[in-house]
């Protein structure tokens, strides 16, 4: 099957970090499928010192024609960021990629040719690596197709954001992402993607993560409230599921706020052991790791 030339449109939001953004944006103009633009969306608004330091940086691309900036007059937040680009990409399918991580050479080109080959589905995710100052420390294996919404909703997926390329025309229908959410804003694209929206993935490692930002870091009362909005706002759905996929979803939610509890010594670790109900193997594989490497921590302060 030969494969069409569409142009494909790669959203950069960024904010606060434009020390790796120059990175970002070579890995997407190093792709070996050359009909592509790059859309950066500065969120840090004009008159911050990070989007000066941001403005300065991307004069340096100004003499690239594959390069489009767009600047926020204000901070908006992330998903707005996203939405913006969105709304000037010029693309039939759309990529994102997080302000300091990496595409690998071939994503896009490999991503074009199974979205256009896999005509029952929207979008195609790729496996990634996580990177802590250059050195790999994870590998995602997550590679279900289909329908995953019970897997988002659950915290399963390890479909990240960076890894999508979706059509444009689907992220339309959808209104993009939702500016309520300051987190998990990604979970609920994702949740109403499946709704009427079926997903494959690309089994190959094709993203490279880079985690040394401590910026998006959950902060344990920030986390709660994230949470209060992702339920208010998805309660429709949530309620189509059973009462075991309903205990399984607020489970695996009640685990991760333990485990920012644990991690910021927040004593509401112990409502949230509580709130989760954990039978003998979850206390081993969710709780037991993490309360031991804490302690350690803690003891060693």
């Amino acid at each position: 099957m030969q494969v069409k030339n569409e142009l494909v449109s790669v959203v950069i939001p960024t904010f606060g970090r434009c020390e790796y953004l120059a990175r970002t944006i070579r890995s997407v103009l190093s792709q070996t499928y050359t009909n592509i633009e790059a859309v950066i969306v500065d969120d840090n608004g004009k008159g911050s010192s990070q989007g000066a330091k941001t403005a300065k940086l991307m004069s340096t691309f100004s003499d690239d024609s594959r390069v489009k900036y767009v600047q926020h007059e204000h901070n908006l937040n992330g998903s707005a960021a996203r939405n913006t680009g969105i709304s000037v990409a010029r693309g039939s399918y759309i990529a994102f990629l997080d302000d300091d991580d990496e595409f690998c050479q071939n994503k896009i080109s490999l991503q074009v040719e199974m979205l256009e080959q896999s005509k029952d589905v929207s979008a195609v995710y790729c496996l990634n690596s996580k990177f802590y100052n250059g050195n790999m420390i994870q590998t995602t294996s997550y590679s279900s197709n289909g329908d995953c919404q019970l897997d988002v909703f659950c915290l399963k997926t390890e479909i990240h954001t960076s890894s999508l390329l979706i059509h444009k025309k689907v992220l339309v229908e959808l209104n993009g992402f939702d500016t309520d959410f300051a987190r998990h804003q990604d979970f609920e694209f994702l949740i109403r993607f499946f709704e009427n929206n079926k997903i494959a993935c690309l089994p190959q490692v094709l993203l490279k993560v880079n985690v040394e930002s401590t910026i998006n870091r959950p902060d344990v009362d920030k986390l709660i409230a994230a949470k209060e909005v992702f339920f208010r706002k998805l309660e429709e759905i949530f309620n189509k599921f059973d009462a075991e996929q309903k205990e399984r979803i607020l489970k695996a939610h009640n685990f991760e706020l333990f485990r920012v509890c644990l991690k910021n010594m927040d004593m509401r670790f112990i409502k949230f052991i509580w709130r989760s109900k954990p039978n003998y193997s979850d206390l081993m594989t969710y709780f037991y790791p993490p309360l031991v490497k804490y302690i350690k921590m803690f003891l060693r302060r």
